[in-house]
C-alpha cells in the first residue's frame, strides 16, 4: 500500500511542478555602467533561487550586452540570467530572458533598499518571469464570475428596553386551528438585564514592520535633495564686555579701563557695531607743584570684517571713529591753584581681535586696538605740559562676548 501511495505522490509532484523549479539561472558577477556589484545581495539572490528549486550557475562575463548574454544563456542552457548592482542608495536588477523571446527586464530599487529586500524582489521577479502562465490577461479585461450570493432580507434590530416581542395579530374568524394544536404561552424576549452588553472594539495601532537583522546592509542613509539650496545661515547679535589696558607715547603710563560694545552681522563676513570704552590713571601723579589725575571716555561706531582662520578660531578687523571726552583734576600746592578741566576731541579707532568660541553663544575675545585723538590731549600744570594723551593711544582688549541669533520674519 505504501509503494503505490509514494508513486502517486511523486506523479502529483511531477504534474504540479512547473519549469521554474527545474530551470537553470545564471547569476552574473560583472560591474556594469549602471553601478558596481552588490555582493551581499548576490549571495541572498543565489540562496533564494536555490530555495525555489532552481539550479544556479555563476559567471563573470566581460560584457553584458544582449549578444554576450544570449551566448551565455546558450552556454549554460539557462532560461534567465540575473544581475544585481547598486549605486549609492539605489539598486538595479536586470534579467536576460531566453524564452519565449530574447528580452531584457529591469527593476529599480530606490529609497535605500536593504540587501535582503532587494534579493527577495529579484528572486520574485525571476520566478514570475520564468513560470508558466505568468503573463495573465489584465484584470480589467478578464470577465468577472457571476456571484453566487443571494441578497438577504433587511434586518431590523429591536430596542433593548423592550421587555416583550410584539404580539402577532389575531387569526381571522374563518381560519380554524388544527385539531392537534394546543394553546401556547405568548413568546417574550429575555429581559435586557440578562443580555450582557458586547465590549466596545478597541483600536489596535498598526504594527511597525520589523526588519530582520540579517537584512541589515551597509547602505548609506538617504540624503536630502542636493539640488535644493541650503538654508541661509541666521545672522546674529553680539554683546562684548572687556577689560582694557592702555598707554602710549607722551608720558601717560599704564591706564586701565573697561569696554562695552555691541555688534550686528550684516553678511557672513561683514558686521556693524559700536561701543564705549574708558581709561583712567590708577593713582594720583605727584610733582613739586601738586598732584594730577586724568581719564578718557570715548564712544565710537565701527565696521568690522571677519575671517574664519580655523574651525574654532576667527579674526576680526574693525575700523571706525567717534567722539572722546578727556578730563583732568589737579590738586595744587601753594602758591598754585587747583583746577578741573574737560575737553571733547575726535577719535579714530582700529583694532584686531581673535575670537575663540567657548560655547554655543559665548566666545572669548582677545586683541589690540589703536586710537588717535584729533587733536591730542595735553595736560598742563602751572603752564608746563605734564604729559600728552593720544599720539596714539594703544589698548589691549580681553573680554567675553555673548551672541544670539536674530529673529527671522
Amino acid at each position: 500500500m505504501a509503494r503505490p501511495a509514494a508513486c502517486l505522490f511523486a506523479a502529483l509532484l511531477g504534474l504540479t511542478g512547473g519549469p521554474a523549479r527545474a530551470a537553470t539561472v545564471v547569476l552574473v558577477h560583472a560591474d556594469s555602467p549602471a553601478g558596481p556589484r552588490w555582493p551581499l545581495a548576490e549571495q541572498r539572490v543565489r540562496d533564494e533561487l536555490r530555495a525555489l528549486g532552481m539550479t544556479v550557475a555563476e559567471a563573470r562575463p566581460r560584457s553584458t550586452d544582449d549578444g554576450a548574454m544570449a551566448a551565455l544563456l546558450a552556454e549554460h542552457a539557462a532560461v534567465v540570467a540575473v544581475q544585481i548592482s547598486r549605486t549609492s542608495d539605489r539598486g538595479d536588477v536586470t534579467l536576460w530572458l531566453a524564452e519565449p523571446a530574447p528580452r531584457r527586464v529591469s527593476l529599480a530599487l530606490a529609497d535605500g533598499q536593504h540587501a535582503g529586500i532587494a534579493a527577495l524582489r529579484a528572486a520574485e521577479l525571476v520566478h514570475t518571469e520564468t513560470r508558466e502562465g505568468a503573463r495573465r490577461e489584465p484584470a480589467a479585461d478578464a470577465p468577472l464570475p457571476e456571484s453566487p450570493l443571494v441578497p438577504l432580507p433587511p434586518w431590523t434590530v429591536a430596542t433593548t428596553n423592550s421587555t416583550a416581542a410584539p404580539i402577532p395579530p389575531p387569526p381571522s374568524a374563518d381560519a380554524t386551528p388544527p385539531a392537534s394544536a394546543s394553546p401556547s404561552p405568548p413568546l417574550t424576549a429575555p429581559p435586557a438585564a440578562a443580555i450582557p452588553p458586547l465590549p466596545a472594539p478597541t483600536a489596535t495601532p498598526p504594527l511597525a514592520p520589523q526588519l530582520p537583522s540579517e537584512f541589515v546592509d551597509d547602505l548609506p542613509p538617504a540624503t536630502a535633495d542636493l539640488g535644493a539650496p541650503p538654508p541661509a545661515p541666521s545672522r546674529r547679535h553680539g554683546l562684548l564686555v572687556a577689560g582694557n589696558v592702555g598707554g602710549g607715547p607722551g608720558g601717560t603710563g599704564v591706564l586701565p579701563g573697561l569696554e562695552l560694545a555691541a555688534r550686528r552681522e550684516l553678511t557672513r563676513r561683514l558686521e556693524f557695531g559700536g561701543g564705549v570704552f574708558s581709561l583712567v590713571s590708577p593713582t594720583w601723579r605727584s610733582d613739586p607743584r601738586g598732584a594730577i589725575r586724568f581719564g578718557l571716555v570715548a564712544a565710537r561706531v565701527q565696521l568690522g570684517f571677519r575671517w574664519q582662520l580655523a574651525p574654532r578660531l576667527s579674526l576680526r578687523l574693525a575700523l571706525g571713529g567717534g567722539l572722546a571726552l578727556g578730563w583732568a583734576v589737579g590738586r595744587a600746592d601753594s602758591p598754585f591753584r587747583s583746577a578741573t578741566s574737560i575737553s571733547p576731541v575726535g577719535v579714530l579707532s582700529g583694532g584686531v581681535t581673535f575670537v575663540v568660541p567657548l560655547g554655543p553663544r559665548i566666545s572669548l575675545h582677545a586683541g589690540a586696538a589703536a586710537d588717535i585723538l584729533l587733536p591730542s590731549l595735553s595736560v598742563r600744570s602751572a603752564g608746563v605740559e605734564a604729559f600728552r594723551l593720544g599720539l596714539p593711544l594703544l589698548r589691549g582688549v580681553l573680554g567675553i562676548a555673548w551672541d544670539w541669533p536674530l529673529r527671522r520674519p
